[in-house]
């Protein structure tokens, strides 16, 4: 499960590459005599392994972007049954599976304690193709990203499931509906739980939906940025299905 990496990892000179990263840093395109300029005096460097970004790569290099396994289709059934059987959630997908070493597990750490906001789309549009290349996405009618609670919002600043959303929803053109659902009680950080049952617990009766007319007989596609046990995305899919839903799909980035 995500662990907030130990503070001790990071040295003062890789904090300052991640200030660099986050400025998005939209000119250095090959071509652009002063974005490559500034790619010099100000290098950027894989958030994974540091080494040296080229001016078309971004936040990952191709060497540590290219070696993430992507889950095969056996495998995303599996995950899908272990967590939701076949009745609550239609189909599930996740980018690659979460192990210590990957370099996604680095991106989505950078994102929600790190501050780096601006990687959620980016992780969003891989997602975003990903889902394009596997599955029939016309019929979806709406991503709902899972909500934070107003003083989890506060604290971190933004909803990293909200950001990932967005990536998604540039890549398929399915609008976003963040309205429809909210996190009415203040848990745990699931991480910070040990046990399935834990979990559970932690987030039972967390959501509501607030309003059931724009839910009642669509197509919803959720999305999170880690699905670990499902605990999460099943009590949000319940009272989606509570509110008549009809297909519910789940999105991740990593899972584990």
């Amino acid at each position: 499960m995500e662990q907030p990496l130990a503070a001790d990892n990071y040295c003062p000179v890789a904090l300052v590459r991640v200030v660099f990263q986050e400025t998005g840093r939209d000119d250095v395109v090959p071509g652009n005599i002063a974005g490559e300029l500034m790619d010099f005096v100000v290098p950027r460097f894989c958030l994974h392994c540091e080494e040296h970004l080229a001016v078309n790569q971004y936040f990952l290099c191709n060497n540590c972007l290219l070696s993430e396994t992507r889950l095969d289709t056996l495998q995303l059934i599996d995950c899908l049954y272990e967590r939701f059987g076949f009745e609550l959630v239609t189909w599930m997908f996740s980018v690659v599976k979460f192990e210590e070493w990957s370099a996604f597990r680095t991106m989505v750490h950078f994102l929600k304690y790190k501050g780096l906001f601006k990687a959620g789309e980016y992780l969003g549009k891989i997602l975003g193709n990903e889902l394009v290349a596997r599955m029939d996405t016309s019929e979806i009618d709406y991503i709902i990203p899972v909500p934070l609670h107003r003083l989890k919002l506060i604290e971190r600043g933004y909803n990293q499931s909200l950001l990932i959303a967005k990536g998604v929803s540039l890549v398929t053109g399915i609008p976003i509906n963040q309205k429809a659902i909210k996190r009415t009680r203040y848990t745990a950080a699931q991480v910070e739980t040990e046990t399935k049952h834990e979990r559970h617990s932690n987030i039972k009766g967390a959501f509501k939906v607030i309003d059931s007319g724009k839910i009642e007989g669509k197509n919803i596609l959720i999305v999170d940025d880690v699905i670990t046990t499902g605990s999460t995305i099943r009590e949000v899919a319940t009272e989606l299905k509570n509110s008549d839903a009809n297909e519910l799909y789940a999105a991740s980035i990593l899972v584990a």
